[in-house]
């Protein structure tokens, strides 16, 4: 089986991420894989163990040589369903956001309505469809019941361990924040993408009614200014923002609660990889959320008043080794790539 992955950039961001890991769960399963993507980026992902390739229209032929096409994201989408015009290789796509929710809330409307648009145009012509979760799945089968058997869920897979690339900028961070917790404070952590999407605004809302806990914002992204006039003109003394980083894991292990206030999501495996390091965890209440972690997270409510600030002030710090036998069950590595390969088999009608 010979499969070609499909992504904007090798940036560190969760739809690359995630299409990494399936590459290279693929490669563990024998299968060859080649990954191949778009633009050129600065902060990139490790890939010296996988054969990557930068797409464009003098190799855009080289498609024809796969059994099956696997795009991530809009640009990837749009080629994938020009090979299928074209080269009429079977495909995929793995959807990773809800784009009736998650689009209007980072561009502009007319901005929107064309991403919105194009995406469901390249739909039209990518085979199958896999949702990231099960909650997102049953949103785009609310949404498209005349083609509903074109769209199917397989969780994304969580490295159950992993080593760190510790910058200068990290040991610094993580110093500061070592200091913190020696005084005393609890620390509460994010690791994001920091658009208005992830609701990191409602941690700057109640930063300065818990002058016991510190915390931490790890990431860079579109939002990021806004939040720290925010916080400047509240006058808020107990948030530090540090930049984004390529060993998200190495924070979360310092952090006591990891906070995950998104107002849309389609996965939370920030979330998940903090529970593998032993972090308390606190939600928005998203159905997406309460179908990944159950009772392994306490979820506040955006319309009730203070419900955010009653969670992390009731909360009480667990710190005994969390029992994250639930992630290896359902989020497994192996699984995840079997699960794949049998989209490749049965719906590319790979022979």
């Amino acid at each position: 089986m010979n499969i070609a992955i499909i992504v904007n950039s090798l940036e560190r961001a969760g739809p690359v991420i995630v299409a990494l890991n399936i590459a290279n769960n693929l490669k563990k399963q024998k299968v060859n894989v080649t990954v191949f993507y778009l633009k050129e980026k600065k902060n990139i992902i490790e890939t010296s163990n996988l054969k990557v390739v930068k797409l464009n229209y003098k190799n855009f032929l080289k498609l024809k040589n796969f059994d099956c096409i696997h795009s991530h994201s809009l640009a990837p989408d749009l080629v994938n369903m020009l090979q299928k015009l074209i080269i009429k290789k079977p495909n995929i796509t793995t959807v990773h956001n809800n784009i009736y929710k998650s689009i209007f809330l980072e561009y502009s409307w007319m901005k929107a309505r064309a991403i919105y648009f194009l995406w469901h145009l390249s739909w039209i012509f990518i085979d199958k469809k896999v949702c990231v979760s099960k909650t997102l799945l049953a949103e785009y089968i609310k949404k498209n019941k005349d083609r509903k058997t074109n769209w199917s869920y397989i969780y994304n897979s969580v490295p159950m361990s992993t080593s760190y690339q510790l910058t200068e900028a990290d040991r610094t961070a993580l110093t500061t924040i070592d200091n913190f917790k020696k005084l005393g404070y609890k620390i509460a952590g994010t690791c994001a993408n920091i658009t208005e999407r992830k609701g990191i605004q409602y941690i700057i809302d109640v930063a300065p009614l818990l002058p016991n806990y510190i915390f931490i914002i790890v990431g860079d992204g579109v939002y990021k200014s806004r939040l720290k006039e925010m916080a400047l003109s509240k006058k808020t003394k107990n948030i530090f923002f540090f930049e984004r980083t390529n060993s998200p894991r190495a924070y979360m292990k310092k952090f006591d609660v990891y906070v995950m206030p998104s107002i849309d999501e389609a996965f939370g495996l920030a979330a998940l990889e903090a529970l593998l390091e032993g972090c308390n965890l606190i939600c928005s209440n998203l159905p997406v959320f309460k179908d990944l972690f159950n009772e392994n997270s306490l979820y506040f409510d955006f319309n009730i008043d203070k419900s955010l600030f009653n969670s992390l002030n009731s909360l009480t710090l667990n710190n005994d080794k969390k029992d994250t036998s639930y992630i290896t069950v359902n989020f497994d590595e192996v699984e995840i790539s079997k699960k794949y390969i049998n989209e490749y088999k049965n719906e590319c009608k790979y022979i």
